[in-house]
Formats: C-alpha cells, sequence, structure tokens
C-alpha cells in the first residue's frame, strides 16, 4: 500500500531500478463470467470460489436479496 490506497495484491514493475518502482495492482477474473471482481467480492474471493456476486447467486440458485 502506497499513500492512502486500499491494501490489495500488486506486483512491483522497476522502470528505471532501483529509483522508480510502480506497483501495478492484480486483478481478478470471475471464474464463470471472465468480468473483474468488485473490492467487495475480492474480500470474499475465499467463500465465494473467486466468483461474482451475480454469479454466485445464479449457481447457488437463490433469489434477489436486498
Amino acid at each position: 500500500t502506497l499513500g492512502l490506497a486500499r491494501k490489495t495484491a500488486a506486483r512491483a514493475c522497476y522502470i528505471n531500478p532501483p529509483n522508480d518502482v510502480d506497483a501495478v495492482p492484480i486483478y481478478i477474473r470471475c471464474k464463470e463470467c471472465g468480468l473483474y471482481l468488485g473490492s467487495d467480492e475480492e474480500d470474499y474471493a475465499d467463500i465465494l470460489d473467486i466468483l461474482c456476486f451475480v454469479c454466485f447467486k445464479k449457481i447457488t440458485d437463490q433469489s434477489e436479496v436486498d
């Protein structure tokens, strides 16, 4: 985490070592539809089995919950 950014997985990209290091976030894709997960979905990725909320609802046959 640099500054006030959200803590997330990232890889270091060395542009001009050792002074210029850029943290590039690693985004996670949904296993079912291939869209990228949001921050809440990333937080619960282990519970949702790396699925977005929409695909998780479809697979578990859940009705619309508010």
